[in-house]
């Protein structure tokens, strides 16, 4: 004998039905939704790993105790242009670490450690001269930043700047970093080491 359902028991089961539909649909949907957000992330990393920005840099004298930086944008292919870049002077972190003297960390901070820094207010390098920007390089275009002396740190005393580098073991290295954004992307940090040219040996 079979069982009969009134439609109370027909509503309800119809009911139960239709939230498990949906129920299902709302999780292949999330399921889509979070597919396509990994999907277009790994796209987005891919066209920005393809994209990072290649140079080349120079560094000259320029007059008795200047330099002058220059860098190349030589590529990729596919990036045609960088909209702006900010040129920055990184620190040695092996000096800067354990400084001579008595320093406060505040003066730490305001310290440059490293040879040259950028020559303030010339090519709207900044107050310190720790970092300089630029706007739109081009491929195959170059950007030119001029450096000088980086004053010693205001608690040393020594005999002359560049003897004060050179006993701190860096004074023929310049450490800088270049930002670079577009506004379609994220941007990119490239890292690079300039050797200085060579001082005039005495005799």
């Amino acid at each position: 004998m079979g069982v009969k359902l009134d439609s109370s028991h027909l509503n309800t089961a119809a009911t139960v039905a239709a939230a498990i539909a949906a129920f299902a649909s709302c999780v292949a949907a999330f399921k889509s939704n979070k597919t396509s957000k990994t999907l277009a992330k790994i796209e987005r990393d891919r066209r920005h790993a393809e994209l990072y920005p290649v140079f080349d840099v120079a560094l000259e004298k320029l007059g008795t105790d200047n330099l002058k930086l220059t860098l190349w944008l030589r590529g990729p292919d596919s990036l045609g242009k960088i909209e702006s870049l900010i040129v920055s002077i990184r620190d040695d972190k092996q000096v800067s670490a354990s400084p001579v003297g008595s320093p406060t960390e505040s003066e730490i901070a305001k310290q440059i450690w490293g040879p040259r820094r950028f020559t303030p207010a010339v090519g709207n390098a900044s107050e310190d001269g720790r970092s300089v920007p630029y706007s739109n390089l081009i491929r195959g275009d170059k950007a030119i930043f001029q450096l000088e002396k980086t004053p010693m740190p205001t608690w040393m005393t020594s005999s002359g700047t560049d003897e004060w580098w050179e006993q701190m073991g860096i004074e023929r290295l310049i450490k800088i970093s270049i930002y670079c954004k577009n506004s379609e992307m994220d941007g990119w940090t490239v890292p690079w080491d300039v050797t200085l040219p060579s001082r005039p040996r005495a005799f």
